[in-house]
């Protein structure tokens, strides 16, 4: 939409135009191209004024443009019209900062391919893990567990960056109070590359009653960088 000061300007322009135009109308009645009647008629035309025919001084109707008016006009056209954008005054910039921003969309897209192929590698090396400690807990093997849980654990259950003897000493009397304890892993899902949920289920007969009991835990198992188990621990989802 143009502006009240560009539309001024085109104004002031187009009168400088038609006073342009008569002096060329002038020049063909001059050569003898038109007569003096078509002239005037075009000049009261192009002026507004009703066709009569009068003597015409080219002097006298149109105005010279001078030299300074020229460069005052062109210099408004300069601003009005030729007023750069931030983009077109920083386009070599913008341009450059374009290409960065798609080259790093290019780099995310292909680092998130590939790291979904890590992930589906590191859930299947994880869940592996996961299932020696299950047996390993079955067969009442700390040995082997130990093999499995990170130098430094931040969390098993209960315990809170336990040394090595404590996990084991709770392991053991853990064992202690029951004749037989059997846990399944029912379903387990990466919640994110370093932890993954399981669904376990425990069947232990107590020393005390020798009864049947059966307890299932949602459990949350997290592996450091070199999948070594740093904290386990979960929340019982029933009792049977």
């Amino acid at each position: 939409m143009t502006s009240k000061k560009q539309k001024s300007y085109l104004l002031k322009v187009m009168e400088k135009n038609v006073y342009q135009i008569i002096r060329d109308w002038h020049g063909l009645l001059k050569s003898g191209v038109i007569t003096e009647l078509e002239f005037i008629e075009k000049k009261n035309e192009l002026l507004g004024k009703p066709n009569k025919e009068q003597p015409f001084s080219l002097q006298q109707s149109v105005p010279t443009i001078t030299q300074e008016e020229r460069q005052a006009i062109d210099a408004e056209y300069e601003a009005i019209f030729n007023n750069k954008t931030w983009f077109q005054k920083n386009k070599s910039w913008a341009v450059a900062l374009l290409i960065v921003l798609l080259v790093g969309i290019l780099i995310w897209y292909f680092a998130n391919n590939n790291s979904g192929e890590f992930s589906d590698n590191n859930f299947k090396e994880q869940k592996q893990i996961i299932e020696s400690l299950i047996r390993a807990e079955n067969e009442r093997d700390f040995s082997e567990m130990e093999n499995l849980y990170s130098t430094n654990i931040r969390r098993n259950w209960d315990l809170y960056n336990p040394t090595n003897e404590q996990l084991q000493k709770a392991y053991t009397q853990l064992w202690s109070v029951t004749y037989s304890a059997t846990e399944t892993i029912e379903d387990m899902e990466a919640t994110n590359d370093t932890t993954i949920k399981a669904s376990i289920s425990n069947v232990y007969y107590p020393k005390k009653t020798n009864a049947r009991r059966q307890k299932t835990y949602d459990v949350y198992y997290v592996f450091d960088i070199n999948n070594k188990l740093v904290e386990t621990y979960g929340y019982l989802k029933k009792t049977e």
